[in-house]
């Protein structure tokens, strides 16, 4: 009876350990760039893709340092609005394939644009604050010269850079998975050159177990199986 007793000790605790252990992920951050062809164009919903949160910038005709307008999701603010290196363009909307729409703005409650956000000869960043889910970051940019995206998690050592091959325009899907704590910074840097941001949205994703916290499930699956069995010869 000692050594049964023992035994369903030891399969309790496994499978507690095997349980536990499985609902604890470390911060991860992958990502993907994909090209805009030319001549194409690229339709965003941003509501609806943003559920989390989403920026644009809502442009002009013209296109001038003072013309145009800093659209947002209307609450919660997980994206901050970027900030610039050098003289920036707000709401330029000459030659943008991407256009989008909204309907939960704010200043703006509603509205269409293909503005966008363009830095001369510099950068501009912006930060996200994860929820602790796995999410989709999704930055539509382009530039009139090769420009890299650096996407940083601060409690990760592996940050993702994607560089574009030349002019165009861009959207890079970013996957990440990161603690409320934690913080994603995102820079896009053209040299010698024009920087374009039209948007970024922000949505949560259903989370991946990783093949460690699989192969933990299974252990504590399996050892809390066999206890049940045993209980019941």
């Amino acid at each position: 009876m000692k050594i049964r007793s023992v035994s369903y000790s030891l399969l309790a605790a496994a499978a507690t350990l095997a349980l536990c252990q499985a609902a604890v992920h470390a911060d991860t951050i992958s990502g993907i760039q994909t090209a805009i062809a030319s001549g194409t164009s690229v339709n965003v919903n941003l509501t609806t893709q943003g559920s989390v949160d989403w920026i644009a910038y809502d442009g002009t005709a013209g296109g001038s340092a003072a013309a145009g307008t800093f659209q947002r999701k209307n609450a919660p603010f997980t994206i901050a609005e970027p900030t610039t290196t050098s003289s920036a363009f707000l709401g330029y909307n000459i030659g943008s394939p991407v256009s989008y729409s909204w309907t939960d703005g704010t200043p703006t409650a509603s509205g269409s644009s293909t503005g966008f956000f363009r830095v001369n000869d510099g950068s501009f960043t912006f930060a996200v604050k994860p929820d602790g889910n796995a999410q989709v970051l999704t930055v539509y940019a382009g530039g009139t010269v090769s420009v890299t995206d650096t996407y940083s998690l601060k409690n990760s050592s592996s940050p993702v850079t994607l560089t574009s091959p030349g002019a165009g325009w861009w959207y890079d899907t970013i996957d990440l998975q990161a603690a409320s704590t934690d913080t994603l910074t995102v820079t896009l840097s053209g040299a010698s050159g024009k920087t374009f941001m039209a948007a970024a949205t922000l949505a949560d994703a259903a989370p991946t177990p990783e093949p460690a916290s699989l192969g933990l499930l299974s252990v504590g699956g399996a050892a809390l199986l066999l206890m049940a069995r045993r209980k019941r010869a």
